[in-house]
């Protein structure tokens, strides 16, 4: 046996490839932001498997009750979830500021709002005053009609395509 041959049966004895335990999730725990599963080939659950790396105002992914996810242990006592079926919540930046825009609802509203203002400015812009007789007031439409109309606002505008759901 050459030395080359000898440390390939060292190396190939010596490694031992983890490619991760398929689970079913079991429990959420939002204190630690945590999660209890149930291995899928049966065996003993794991408990408090971390979804970051530290508890932290990154993004936290929540896995839904009942789906199935893959941990890697990083000793025997501590996992991690390193694949997700099923989300329940993702949270960015401890979700301050609310959920994602829906921007087809959004764009919708803004739509009807700059069509409502359009007509209510063309209707200002043509109303007539009849029978102002006295002082400097006029029976006509307004001298001075309000500069520019509202443009409907498009998707592409409000849009960041890097984030979607």
């Amino acid at each position: 046996m050459t030395i080359r041959e000898i440390i390939q049966q060292v190396v190939k004895e010596t490694i031992d490839v983890d490619f991760g335990i398929p689970c079913k999730v079991i429990g959420y725990d939002s204190d630690d932001q945590t999660i209890d599963c149930s291995p899928i080939a049966e065996g003993a659950d794991f408990l408090n498997i971390k979804l970051q790396a530290e508890q932290s105002s990154g993004a936290l992914l929540i896995p839904k009750k009942g789906s199935v996810v893959i941990i890697q242990q990083t000793s025997s006592a501590s996992a991690y979830v390193s694949l997700f079926g099923e989300l329940d919540e993702i949270v960015f930046f401890d979700g301050d500021n609310g959920g994602l825009v829906k921007v087809s609802e959004l764009v919708e509203k803004l739509n009807n709002l700059e069509n409502w203002i359009n007509t209510f400015k063309a209707t200002f812009d043509l109303h007539v005053h009849s029978g102002v007789t006295t002082g400097a007031g006029s029976s006509a439409v307004s001298p001075t009609p309000s500069p520019n109309t509202l443009t409907p606002t498009t998707e592409q505008e409000l849009e960041d395509e890097n984030i979607t759901h």
